[in-house]
């Protein structure tokens, strides 16, 4: 669509656009409202909070930026005694709360 709108029938498409859109948005916020509490989602079956990475994304485990490794493989792997994904790992950073990287 060009903008601005060369007639009215392009006009009157980004509008409903526009409404679409928030209409979706207002939607996504009312099923964020309902689920989440000052952050958090509940507790999973060990009693831990569930972060709501909406409002705490830096809560979010991530992939190894160097070699890609998830973070639940390269737990396993630590917890087996095999060490980290590789030799500069950054998932244990994470863990502590360190966010430099």
């Amino acid at each position: 669509m060009t903008w601005p709108p060369i007639d009215s029938t392009d006009a009157r498409e980004q509008r409903e656009a526009q409404a679409e859109q928030e209409a979706t948005e207002h939607e996504q916020q009312q099923a964020h409202s309902l689920a989440c509490s000052r952050g958090w989602l509940g507790e999973d079956s060990d009693g831990r909070p569930i972060p709501c990475l909406r409002c705490r994304p830096w809560l979010a485990h991530v992939d190894c930026r160097l070699c890609g490794t998830t973070w639940q493989a390269c737990g396993a792997q630590t917890a087996g005694g095999r060490g980290r994904c590789c030799t500069n790992c950054d998932h244990h950073q994470h863990a502590r709360g360190d966010h430099t990287a």
